[in-house]
């Protein structure tokens, strides 16, 4: 196996794996999908950064087999866990993007040593992360076309005919992706040849024909 962190900073990333599954299996059936990723040997390794966020390295084919390219990105708080060895109770505050277990981070302590047993969910809440720029072109989506974006895939990009927002990429074509101009007007914006096309049918129907 490579090493993916710094020995220092690198951890019993089975232990981290079974606190994952742990407190995936009691927060139940909403998170099947975590549940089976983990079960199947997502992680692979983990190490705590300068920060004290505890990052997971992931298994590629574990990976390639659940990751959505949809999946919003958020954070998972108001987890406890209880130190085996103090009893002292910690919150955990966990990172999934792209319907990926990513990560966690542990407030309360600075070292912790779970007691899987102790594991309580009932006051957990979803948080997702921030994006300003989807929040610039939410008012042009319809319900249709929501389904069709990440909006954490949503970000302004500055080209020499002005600025767009990047929604999605083209399959299957580096580099091409589909834009919108600031009053919600829908384009194709390719590189080779580099055009910037108008579509002509809604940001769903486009996707539909793809």
């Amino acid at each position: 196996m490579f090493d993916f962190f710094k020995k220092k900073n690198r951890r019993d990333y089975k232990a981290d794996a079974a606190l994952m599954l742990a407190v995936f299996k009691s927060l139940g059936e909403d998170f099947n999908q975590i549940i089976k990723q983990v079960e199947d040997g997502l992680i692979v390794d983990s190490g705590k950064n300068e920060k004290g966020y505890i990052k997971f390295a992931l298994h590629t084919r574990v990976l390639n087999e659940y990751e959505n390219p949809k999946g919003r990105h958020f954070a998972i708080k108001g987890i406890q866990v209880s130190d085996i060895n103090t009893g002292k109770a910690a919150e955990l505050e966990i990172t999934v993007a792209f319907g990926l277990l990513m990560g966690y981070s542990v407030h309360g302590t600075d070292a912790l040593t779970p007691d899987l047993r102790s594991v309580k969910t009932n006051n957990y809440k979803i948080s997702f992360f921030e994006n300003s720029d989807y929040d610039d072109i939410e008012k042009f989506l319809s319900e249709e076309d929501k389904q069709c974006i990440n909006p954490d895939d949503v970000f302004l990009v500055e080209l020499e005919q002005g600025n767009y927002y990047h929604l999605r990429d083209i399959d299957d074509a580096d580099g091409d992706f589909i834009g919108m101009d600031n009053k919600g007007k829908v384009y194709r914006i390719t590189h080779d040849p580099n055009e910037i096309v108008l579509l002509e049918v809604t940001l769903s129907k486009f996707f539909e024909q793809e």
